[in-house]
């Protein structure tokens, strides 16, 4: 049963797997559209380490290790997918916060968050 259905529908196959493709890459701009707009720290670097379920941002929680480097990773990827310069600038962003903050100079290491 399943093999006549791939075989009756071969034809529509390359345009559903466009349609996810542009799909995707939708979901893949408004994720990280998110990300830009709600939790880049202005006024101290980095990104805000707390966003509660309203998008309410808490200037003063600490920033992790953890999530400067997943965004660094994510925005990254992202460049490295699409072109985007802005990614590009959210990558380098999270970059000189992680190498400037978290990079523990005189012993070395990273610390796992920082106030």
């Amino acid at each position: 049963m399943k093999q006549n259905f791939v075989q009756n529908n071969d034809m529509l196959f390359p345009q559903r797997l466009n349609q996810y493709k542009n799909e995707l890459q939708n979901e893949l701009s408004r994720l990280l559209s998110f990300w830009q707009k709600n939790t880049v720290d202005k006024e101290f670097g980095g990104f805000y380490g707390k966003l509660d379920n309203s998008n309410k941002v808490f200037p003063g929680a600490p920033k992790g290790s953890v999530l400067n480097s997943r965004i660094l990773w994510t925005f990254s990827a992202a460049y490295n997918l699409t072109g985007n310069m802005d990614y590009l600038d959210t990558a380098t962003r999270a970059f000189r916060y992680i190498t400037d903050h978290f990079i523990d100079k005189k012993y070395g290491g990273v610390y796992w968050t920082v106030v």
